[in-house]
């Protein structure tokens, strides 16, 4: 048993594409022709676009990074989920991420499964592979039936509406809870502890995650933390527009009183249009554009099998602005949004979006995530909640593998380069991104 524990790294390497390995339990698993596995995902009723073989192999294909979905099965169906992508770079060292190139990917959990479980395993299996880190990227989302929101806020200040107070998506009588931390004077520090039914081990055993068995013995502050928005698309499309705000049903009428026209597209020639609009975008906010591989193997991977479509804006002929939106089961992501500066005063970001969520509303989509924003991106956040969606936290974590704890210290890097950046040529920044992002996943 041991000896074929150690012999575990070696194994994986030399498995095929659509490998599975056995650990205690858990099925390590490469989607990416799994037989069956989109199908898998969307049976379940926490699956999205992020933990499909399509998303998968748009990493995989991109970054050459490698999965691993550590999988705890049941009677044929997923029971439990952590997709996590190896990263191997010389620049920032070796990883396990979950995920690379997303804005979250929260683990499915069934009743009966503990998180604690998942989340051992990645652990055993990064110290094999001498990983630095893990990390996790978790929404902590509103849950649609649960514990009561009395008291509660949402992370903008303003009090929690009575459907739902911010839980972790895996929330179940068996796994954690995250909960707020009111000792903390940050208002993104979470106390992480079991429920009434955790089931988990006392502090004797090894597991990094049994500090996590007493309310006081661990508080963890995120390495970083976001805002996510998910607008509700239940009901037709005019009942969704009425729920916007002022400014946004004005600004959409502009757009179209302006003549600025938007299509709903899955072309590849309409990636390469939107991909023009996101380079300008990036340098714009003092960044490199992701590689335009990425985009081509979303278009190949994704969009041109049903899962997706870029709405891009017209102006007197001309592309001014657009955006990538993906989706799964009823599920729907605004990925990617781009435009030419110079014709912000039409509002064509606005009719781009109006656009891509009538279609979702006609097309059966239950709800629509707006992804991640910066705390700090006020504009931006104003942007998404004029569309009145729900606000929840979107918290990555953090796992030093060295240190056998979790960590805390932002990841974002800013600083003089952005200016740099903003000032260089396109073609040149577009090698610099295609060179370095496989390394900062």
């Amino acid at each position: 048993m041991l000896i074929a524990y150690c012999l575990l790294p070696i194994a994986y390497c030399l498995l095929p594409t659509a490998y599975t390995l056995m650990m205690n339990g858990i099925t390590i698993i490469n989607p990416i022709g799994f037989p069956n596995w989109d199908d898998l995902i969307l049976s379940h009723p926490e699956g999205t676009i992020f933990h499909t073989s399509a998303w998968a192999g748009v990493l995989r294909k991109s970054y050459h990074y490698t999965p691993l979905y550590f999988t705890a099965f049941e009677g044929g169906r997923i029971a439990g989920l952590l997709p996590v992508m190896e990263v191997k770079s010389f620049l920032t060292g070796k990883r396990g991420v979950s995920l690379p190139f997303t804005d979250y990917c929260d683990p499915i959990m069934n009743d009966g499964l503990s998180f604690k479980e998942l989340f051992d395993r990645v652990v055993e299996f990064g110290r094999k592979q001498n990983w630095r880190y893990i990390e996790l990227r978790i929404s902590v989302a509103r849950k649609e039936q649960g514990v009561s929101s009395k008291g509660t806020t949402s992370v903008s200040g303003e009090s929690a509406s009575s459907e739902g107070s911010p839980v972790s998506p895996f929330l179940s009588p068996n796994t954690l809870r995250l909960t707020p931390d009111a000792s903390s004077d940050s208002p993104t520090a979470l106390n992480l502890i079991p429920t009434a039914c955790s089931g988990l081990p006392d502090a004797s055993s090894d597991s990094p995650v049994d500090s996590f068995a007493s309310p006081n013995a661990l508080r963890l502050t995120p390495n970083v933390s976001y805002l996510g928005h998910v607008v509700d698309l239940d009901g037709n499309a005019e009942e969704t527009f009425g729920r916007f705000r002022d400014s946004a049903r004005r600004n959409i009428r502009k757009a179209g009183k302006e003549g600025v026209e938007v299509g709903i597209f899955d072309s590849s020639d309409s990636v390469r249009e939107f991909y023009r609009l996101n380079c300008m975008t990036r340098r714009d906010h003092g960044l490199p554009p992701q590689p335009g591989a990425f985009f081509r193997n979303i278009h190949h991977d994704v969009i041109s099998k049903g899962l997706g479509f870029v709405a891009l804006a017209s102006y007197q002929g001309k592309r001014i602005a657009g955006a990538v939106f993906l989706h799964f089961g009823k599920k729907a992501v605004y990925k990617y949004g781009a435009s030419d500066r110079r014709y912000q005063h039409l509002r064509a970001n606005n009719l781009v979006m109006w656009e891509a969520i009538k279609w979702h509303c006609q097309n059966g989509y239950r709800s629509l995530c707006l992804g991640r924003t910066e705390p700090e991106n006020q504009g931006l956040i104003q942007f998404k909640s004029a569309l009145r969606p729900s606000e929840h936290p979107i918290h990555y974590y953090r796992y030093d593998l060295k240190k056998g704890a979790f960590v805390n210290g932002s990841s974002r890097v800013t600083g003089f380069h952005n200016e740099i950046f903003k000032r260089m040529p396109l073609p040149i920044l577009n090698k610099i991104g295609s060179v370095l992002y496989r390394h900062v996943g």
